[in-house]
């Protein structure tokens, strides 16, 4: 998956992936997951922001349990423009 540049402020990530997959974002451990929608866009809703620095793993699993290769974001002071 990609994923939209994010701040330590977010309470929401987003980002792109195969269509009707599902991805799931790490910390260390299984955080959260979510759906990707027919257009290929997903939104995972946070229970509270990260801390910056806080390196994030994103993997998707589509269909046919085919799982992508990781997507490591770091949560910035700022969002990147």
């Amino acid at each position: 998956p990609t994923v939209d540049p994010n701040s330590k402020r977010d309470w929401v990530m987003t980002g792109k992936a195969e269509p009707n997959s599902l991805v799931l974002l790490r910390d260390g451990k299984l955080y959260e997951t979510a759906t990707v929608d027919s257009n290929g866009n997903f939104s995972i809703f946070l229970a509270q922001p990260f801390k910056q620095h806080t390196q994030l793993f994103f993997s998707a699993t589509d269909a046919s349990n085919n799982i992508s290769p990781l997507t490591v974001e770091t949560v910035e002071a700022r969002r990147l423009k």
